[in-house]
């Protein structure tokens, strides 16, 4: 109530303003690779969960795979990761399962820092994916593929 503007996540702002053309003029590199996304609780309960995807769309040939998580928490939520470590590496083992059953992806996308701080973590002690599969933050994405 204190702030005097709306907060919004980075992804349905940029999304939110490609869409009224102001980045036309932007031209995204082509990415002929599996992109995994997954969706944060952030994003499905305080903004917009379909933003990520629809921004991911405007890379020419990437195949975007959003997880089958609804609902589903990679563990990092609040202070899971610090209060019930378990209980939070259990949770992000399943949602690397589901990373692993959508098929041969090089890239993870999430929207939520503390997601990708815990996933990583999970990723570096996962020896069949250790080396073979990168988190990143859909803007970094965007960034990477955006032609100069």
């Amino acid at each position: 109530a204190q702030l005097s503007q709306p907060v919004n996540d980075i992804g349905a702002f940029l999304e939110s303003h490609l869409s009224r053309n102001q980045g036309a003029s932007l031209k995204f590199a082509p990415l002929a690779e599996r992109v995994v996304v997954h969706t944060p609780c952030t994003l499905r309960h305080r903004f917009d969960p379909d933003a990520t995807v629809s921004l991911l769309r405007r890379i020419p040939d990437c195949n975007i795979v959003p997880l089958p998580s609804k609902g589903m928490c990679c563990g990092a939520a609040g202070m899971n990761m610090l209060n019930a470590p378990d209980t939070a590496i259990a949770l992000g083992k399943q949602l690397l399962a589901q990373v692993r059953a959508s098929g041969d992806s090089r890239i993870l996308i999430t929207s939520n820092i503390g997601c990708a701080m815990h996933l990583r973590r999970i990723i570096k002690d996962s020896e069949d994916i250790k080396d073979k599969l990168t988190v990143m933050h859909p803007a970094t994405l965007l960034w990477k593929q955006l032609q100069k």
